[in-house]
């Protein structure tokens, strides 16, 4: 009597050997001695990243293809002592505000400005306005030249100090406060929004419900906070509908924020040159003007019949 396996049986079954065999994992053949065990250094050249510790975000480029439009002429800078002893961040509190004041130079767009950079000290002070080159202070700060000295360790007087410059300049100003959080007392809010309004209105310091006539183009003035110190922004200084904002330092150290921030400070925005609601970069049909109804490439959405749309 003989037997016989059916088919099926004997498809399955060699199909579940073939699968347990192609099921684990090569093993790796490792000597039997340990002592005679050697492992071969790991090339990581492929995989360094690059040397530099910042490498800015060109802000630049970025204004020249969308053509934005730049909204301030001068810019203030405070900065508080470099010669902090205190540590943050492992570091001295002075040279991480270098650094940060460092990529914020180095990010800055080949625009004309003018303006200055004060520490906040009681030394001598130099108040002139002159062009702001930022490679060139970047350059006098690495051969060990000091910062011109705002004359006064009190924030509130320094920005009063910087009120009084600005008055004298043309165009929009930018002042720009790097200061430790705690140092943000009611008096120095108080003179930053002196600043402003000295900038927004010319018959001088009026108390007024509401001013709707500053379009952000032609004067005016802008105050930005770089907090010190922790991770939170503040909202005192906070502008919605105006120019200016406060940020902490540590959220715009990395070079896309920073390039952000900077492009916030300089720019207003895309130009629209026929008003149209489209920008210049993505008006794909420009000179149709103010008025009539288009599409979101710029171009009339109806047919212009005997000038009626």
């Amino acid at each position: 009597m003989s037997f016989s396996w059916p088919r099926q049986l004997i498809w399955a079954s060699l199909s579940f050997i073939l699968t347990g065999c192609f099921g684990y994992e090569p093993l790796v053949s490792i000597p039997r001695g340990l002592g005679t065990a050697t492992v071969d250094p790991y090339s990581f050249e492929i995989h360094q990243p690059s040397i530099h510790l910042f490498d800015p975000v060109s802000v630049t480029q970025k204004a020249s293809a969308r053509n934005l439009q730049q909204r301030v002429q001068n810019i203030f800078i405070i900065l508080p002592p470099m010669q902090d002893s205190r540590e943050y961040r492992g570091v001295p509190y002075g040279m991480y505000v270098r650094e940060i004041f460092r990529r914020f130079n180095r990010t800055l767009p080949h625009v004309k400005l003018s303006g200055g950079v004060w520490t906040l000290t009681e030394q001598s002070s130099d108040l002139s306005i002159s062009p702001y080159l930022p490679m060139q202070i970047e350059n006098a700060l690495d051969r060990g030249v000091e910062l011109a000295s705002i004359g006064t360790a009190d924030l509130a007087q320094a920005i009063q100090a910087v009120s009084e410059m600005s008055s004298k300049t043309q165009g929009i100003d930018a002042l720009i406060l790097f200061s430790p959080w705690e140092d943000l007392d009611e008096d120095a809010i108080e003179a930053v929004d002196r600043f402003w309004q000295r900038g927004h209105f010319d018959s001088g310091f009026n108390i007024i419900p509401a001013n709707s006539a500053w379009d952000g183009t032609n004067g005016g003035s802008c105050a930005f906070v770089v907090g010190l110190g922790n991770n939170y922004s503040r909202s005192q200084l906070d502008r919605v509908d105006e120019c200016g904002f406060s940020v902490a330092s540590d959220r715009i150290a990395d070079p896309s924020a920073m390039a952000e921030f900077v492009e916030r400070v300089i720019y207003a925005g895309p130009k629209d040159s026929d008003s149209d609601g489209v920008y210049d970069y993505l008006d794909l049909c420009p000179g149709v003007g103010a008025g009539r109804i288009v599409d979101a490439d710029g171009c009339l959405r109806f047919v212009d019949r005997g000038n009626v749309q």
